[in-house]
């Protein structure tokens, strides 16, 4: 049997059986190799080169028609495993330059530096390379943090930004913050750490040239501005009161323009000038089961995951307490 015949047959016969059976990837597959093994025997015996190209196109034929096969979850799912494993395989890889450098491997084998050794066997930047080196030694002191840089369970990115405020006191909670919290959450943290910058109330000119104006009529302009203050805190008090079940994260309007009115854009966290982006349950949704605006409050995506993240660390402690 020719090869051109073989595979006209091959292609034929698999295309026919797939739009008639509609046969899955596995069963198609099997079905496959049963029919080239078979196919095999057809062959010259005494040919080993003529059998080596011929298994070589039906594995390339049949790894073809398996992923073909796949469903667009199946295949972003391979993706999404692939790409996880990869990541997690060049962070394991950048922990162990330090014990590479200090035994010299890349010279015993061979390459120009540990540079290059980086380079060609992952892939990895020089500043990559550089960062840590310079993080494991800020970390000589800090066994914690040093022992997730070199086996690779944290990416050197992300320890790099905590590096500056850690500590033999904090690095326990730094490790868990990094771990869990997203890049922009945990520059927020560092940044919220290294300074607390207390906000300056500005009047605008125009307020300023208008309360003058009603100050020199004879208004009493403290009194009227402390009535307005309390007239908006009596509202408060009231939008407190408003109550819906919590059946769904769906937040109602007026619920909404009640949390709007009291903190109006902004994350309600002090000192913190980013728009809130999401509305926190300060009374957990699963426990109260309502949403009210007197356990409302919105926040900015950075303390958003922070507010979270401390949710979690107090759920693990009274899991630990009721053991």
């Amino acid at each position: 049997m020719s090869f051109f015949c073989f595979f006209v047959k091959f292609f034929i016969l698999t295309a026919y059986i797939r739009k008639k059976i509609r046969l899955s990837g596995v069963a198609l597959l099997a079905y496959g190799y049963h029919y080239l093994k078979v196919t095999a025997t057809q062959f010259d015996s005494d040919s080993q080169a003529q059998k080596r190209v011929f298994w070589l196109f039906s594995a390339i034929i049949m790894g073809t028609l398996t992923q073909m096969n796949m469903s667009n979850k199946e295949l972003y799912e391979k993706c999404r495993a692939y790409g996880q494993a990869a990541l997690e395989a060049r962070r394991k890889f950048i922990g162990l330059l330090p014990e590479v450098a200090r035994r010299r491997l890349w010279q015993e084998k061979g390459f120009e530096s540990l540079y290059h050794f980086a380079a060609v066997l992952a892939g990895v930047s020089r500043d990559q390379v550089q960062r840590v080196l310079q993080l494991e030694k800020r970390f000589e002191d800090k066994p914690v943090l040093k022992k997730v840089l070199v086996k690779g369970e944290i990416s050197v990115n992300k320890l790099a930004r905590v590096a500056s405020i850690a500590t033999e006191q904090n690095q326990t909670e730094l490790v868990h913050m990094t771990k869990n919290l997203s890049t922009r959450s945990l520059e927020q943290a560092v940044k919220e750490h290294k300074s607390v910058h207390v906000q300056r109330f500005e009047m605008a000119d125009d307020i300023k040239q208008k309360l003058q104006k009603l100050f020199e009529e004879g208004i009493d302009v403290n009194e009227m501005l402390r009535n307005m203050l309390n007239q908006r805190d009596k509202q408060i008090e009231e939008n407190n009161k408003l109550q819906e079940p919590a059946k769904s994260s769906y937040i109602p309007v007026k619920i909404r323009r009640a949390i709007n009115y009291k903190y109006g854009n902004k994350c309600a966290v002090p000192n913190c000038q980013q728009k809130s982006t999401n509305i926190h349950h300060t009374l957990r949704r699963a426990i109260g089961k309502i949403h009210s605006p007197k356990f409302m409050v919105p926040l900015c995506k950075a303390h958003h995951d922070l507010e979270h993240l401390t949710d979690e660390r107090v759920m693990m402690h009274r899991k630990l307490l009721t053991k």
